[in-house]
């Protein structure tokens, strides 16, 4: 295993909608430290490729599972791979990193979403 990477045991999978799934990881005893915004990449290998996504966790940083929200996409390559996915299967990602998170806690924040429901 790269020192980047985690290898990570899928706990829990809940389904939040019809095509949007929250996928729970766990590394042994590891804490999942990251700023909110910060992403993982999930890597595995399809057709002798090795692909790898971003995702961004949607639970607070500071413990041992790390929650992914991912919408299936029927053309998307790791949205419907891990739609695939059972839970005790082990989930390579690396570990959190990326410059898009909150930098000020005393400045306004804004965020944006889908402009309908049936867009989620």
């Amino acid at each position: 295993m790269a020192s980047d990477t985690l290898e990570t045991t899928l706990t829990s999978i809940h389904e939040m909608t019809p095509r949007v799934k929250q996928f729970i990881l766990e590394a042994g005893d590891h804490t999942f430290s990251y700023q909110p915004g910060q992403h993982v990449v999930i890597k595995f290998e399809q057709n002798g490729d090795v692909v790898g996504r971003p995702y961004t966790p949607v639970n607070l940083p500071g413990t041992g599972a790390l929650a992914l929200g991912i919408k299936r996409y029927e053309d998307g390559t790791a949205s419907t791979w891990m739609h695939d996915r059972s839970v005790g299967e082990e989930i390579t990602i690396t570990k959190p990193s990326g410059n898009l998170h909150l930098r000020d806690l005393d400045r306004d924040v804004v965020s944006a979403g889908p402009a309908r429901r049936d867009q989620v």
